[in-house]
Order: structure tokens, then C-alpha cells, then sequence
């Protein structure tokens, strides 16, 4: 497995995430694939359930209108 060295890290690093990767003892690839998933994770939720949302809305206005016809 390939480590990546922190300084060629896509995204800055913070004093918080700092800490957190100070505090492992073995910082591999994989660890960083999870540490970085689970930090984006509400994002990707959350544009998942706007879009959700978005299409439940065209269906039902979709649903109406057909009903109405």
C-alpha cells in the first residue's frame, strides 16, 4: 500500500485534523481513504437527500397533474 506524504495532500490540513493524525500510530493510504469518507459523509448525504427531495416533488407535481387531466 502507497502512503501519500501529508504535504502533497489535496486539501489543507487543519490543527484538529493535525491532532487526529498525530494520534495514530500507523497512518497508511487505506486509514486516510476512511478518515477523509467519513469527514465527507454528511455532505454527500445531504446533497443526496436534496435531490431526493427535488425529484419526489417533479413526481408527485408529475402525479397531480396527471390525476387532474
Amino acid at each position: 500500500m502507497i502512503s501519500v506524504p501529508r504535504s502533497k495532500a489535496h486539501r489543507s490540513v487543519t490543527e484538529q485534523d493535525e491532532v487526529v493524525i498525530s494520534q495514530r500510530h500507523d497512518h497508511s493510504a487505506q486509514d486516510e481513504i476512511i478518515y477523509l469518507t467519513e469527514k465527507l459523509l454528511p455532505d454527500i448525504e445531504t446533497k443526496f437527500t436534496t435531490e431526493f427531495t427535488r425529484i419526489l416533488k417533479i413526481s408527485k407535481h408529475a402525479t397531480a397533474k396527471h390525476h387532474d387531466g
